[in-house]
């Protein structure tokens, strides 16, 4: 068994220390490693695809990273790094019985290929690419940043993709969904699609992501949905005051949590967006408890720990709709199991009693989240041209 150990935590820093123990006998298989300035939480574990013995851990912070239990599986992610320098190292399995270690290699501007290595002769072999004809592209990197917020004595962490030509640009906050997940550094095929278009994108892990701390989540919905919100207005405002984002062209994107985040933003007093959409997203959160307690989902993680019915309430964009200050476009799948299509059309419904502007559409697809592959570049030019009419000119 895998446990992790506080040992080091003071403060709300998170979860930094991890060993093996032995169940059986309730001793530790190995001494304590602990790795500062990451919370290890937010961590894949790494198995042995036949015994589902565990080998380490993937843990992330401003990058990702491994540790491997095993000598041997250290020795072997040295020598990767070394062959493949300033690429992310990922491990996928393991096959003992003919030698074999797989992985995939990427970055942020590198999508990727999947390789065996032979342990008897140390051979490497490709084994397919991950996008295929995308070295033909002029992809951007993605720069960690730290988003100051001085009165709290605190920075909100986030990834920052600009288009090649010289801004200040039209921007997009893009904003991912949980709350308890995370962004992380490397190729995202969405963020490139925006940056090849002309948009600066901000990616930001607003409280209430996990791998931060304690400090910084996972909290239950309410208290990520408040935290979620002020920290994006921040970031939006950081990134005009910092000459990322033309003001008058600046949107924010979200999908189901996120979705959440991106509407309820433009509710609050001047906001910095100029238009907003939700993709499979949440708008009322005493809706989605009601419908987790029907489909009898007990969430191990508290998400409706906090729950009160006022709280939830005066969060939810479905009650306050008359409040939005930048058109809204919703798009949903009708057959969507984990947020039902109601939500959407809850929202929709609001909007257009209030007078506000509002696009929406709802795809026969019934995956929560983006539509499959051969529907996806209509459905991200619909948004792409929803943009362009909403932010006065963006390119």
């Amino acid at each position: 068994m895998i446990t992790f150990s506080c040992a080091s935590c003071r403060g709300g820093e998170g979860t930094r220390g991890i060993q093996l123990l032995d169940l059986a006998r309730g001793e530790p298989i190995t001494q304590p490693r602990f790795f500062s300035g990451h919370d290890l939480t937010s961590g894949r574990i790494l198995r042995n695809n036949r015994t589902y013995r565990i080998l380490g851990i993937e843990f992330h912070h401003s990058k990702p990273a491994n540790f491997f239990f095993d000598g041997n599986l250290q020795k072997i992610e040295k020598r990767l790094e070394t062959a493949f320098p300033e690429k992310m190292i990922r491990y996928l399995g393991i096959d003992e019985e003919i030698g074999a270690f797989y992985f995939s290699v990427e970055s942020d501007v590198y999508p990727g290929k999947l390789y065996r290595l032979l342990l008897r002769d140390n051979s490497l072999q490709a084994v397919i690419s991950k996008f295929p004809g995308s070295g033909e592209l002029d992809l951007r990197p993605m720069q960690p940043v730290e988003i100051p917020v001085p009165e709290e004595d605190r920075t909100i962490p986030a990834y920052l993709t600009t288009p090649e030509a010289e801004g200040p640009w039209p921007a997009i906050l893009w904003v991912h969904g949980g709350p308890h997940t995370r962004d992380t550094w490397g190729f995202d095929p969405y963020v490139q699609y925006w940056a090849a278009r002309g948009y600066a994108v901000l990616q930001v892990n607003y409280r209430g992501s996990t791998g931060y701390g304690a400090r910084h989540g996972p909290f239950p919905i309410g208290r990520s949905a408040r935290y979620a919100v002020e920290d994006i207005l921040v970031a939006a405002e950081w990134l005009q005051k910092e000459g990322h984002a033309v003001p008058e062209k600046t949107a924010v994107i979200g999908n189901s949590f996120g979705a959440y985040v991106a509407v309820e933003a433009i509710m609050r007093e001047e906001p910095p967006f100029r238009a907003a959409v939700g993709i499979s997203g949440l708008y009322d959160l005493e809706g989605l408890r009601r419908q987790d307690e029907r489909r009898h989902r007990h969430w191990s993680d508290d998400l409706f720990a906090d729950y009160n019915e006022k709280t939830y309430e005066e969060l939810s964009p479905v009650h306050h709709a008359e409040r939005a200050a930048a058109p809204v476009m919703i798009l949903h799948g009708k057959a969507d199991r984990r947020v039902g299509i109601s939500q959407a059309k809850t929202m929709v419904k609001q909007l257009k009693k209030a007078g506000k502007a509002v696009e929406y559409e709802y795809f026969t697809w019934g995956v929560h989240a983006f539509p499959d592959e051969e529907d996806r570049s209509e459905f991200f030019a619909k948004i792409h041209q929803f943009l362009r009419q909403s932010m006065r000119g963006a390119r």
